[in-house]
């Protein structure tokens, strides 16, 4: 018999090894796109059928579904999920990350894979040099939107183009697009409604501490 838990988890770690988002995987095996979310979330079972059509899209035999073997999908040898720390509070600038009542750090569990581009990485590496963080706003809409699921990587130097987490003096954390240019560095929101942050050499008000390199929605998963 399967197990939900077990399941909905190799459903969507398969699932991003082949790079489809629920939207898609459901379009190519025929079902309601409602149905992929069901079974990653464990809400519901696929049937065997479903498994079938699952495997053959996926790349993976049937008895990948069974934790009877690994995926062969894997890309660059990444398997498994790692569980990254939630941030919490800016303090003074840095990053705390958020706990729970008996001091535990609050974690969300993501799928290795999706973080492959990277190289192979190990999952105390992972741990240790990316975090989530949960969008607040609608400066980044519509690539980012209010209560999505940010994965950062930790750096202080982020491409012209990518989208940065930025602090400022008074604790507050953003996400803009980063561009530089003659020693400026331009914080640029997708949203029109708000207007461009510039940050010259000798302004210490804000800090670049971190890179968005994945955006997970509820309904459908993207990278940028």
């Amino acid at each position: 018999m399967l197990s939900m838990e077990t399941i909905g988890k190799l459903i969507k770690i398969a699932r991003f090894n082949t790079g489809l988002d629920q939207k898609q995987l459901a379009e190519t095996i025929n079902v309601p796109k409602e149905y992929i979310s069901y079974w990653e979330s464990n809400k519901r079972t696929p049937s065997l059928e479903h498994v079938e059509a699952l495997a053959k899209t996926l790349n993976v035999t049937p008895n990948y579904f069974f934790g009877l073997e690994d995926s062969n999908a894997t890309e660059n040898g990444a398997r498994g999920t790692a569980n990254l720390r939630m941030a919490g509070e800016v303090s003074c600038g840095n990053l705390t990350y958020a706990t729970t009542e008996n001091g535990e750090y609050v974690t969300e569990e993501i799928p290795v894979a999706i973080l492959s581009k990277y190289g192979q990485l190990g999952k105390k590496e992972l741990e240790d040099n990316y975090f989530i963080l949960r969008a607040n706003g609608d400066s980044m809409s519509p690539y980012i939107e209010n209560g999505d699921t940010l994965i950062c990587k930790r750096s202080q130097d982020i491409d012209s183009g990518k989208i940065g987490i930025i602090v400022s003096a008074d604790s507050e954390a953003t996400a803009k697009v980063i561009s530089k240019a003659k020693g400026e560095v331009r914080l640029i929101p997708l949203n029109k409604k708000y207007n461009e942050i510039i940050i010259t050499p000798q302004d210490e008000e804000y800090r670049v501490i971190a890179e968005v390199v994945y955006v997970m929605r509820k309904v459908r998963t993207f990278i940028i």
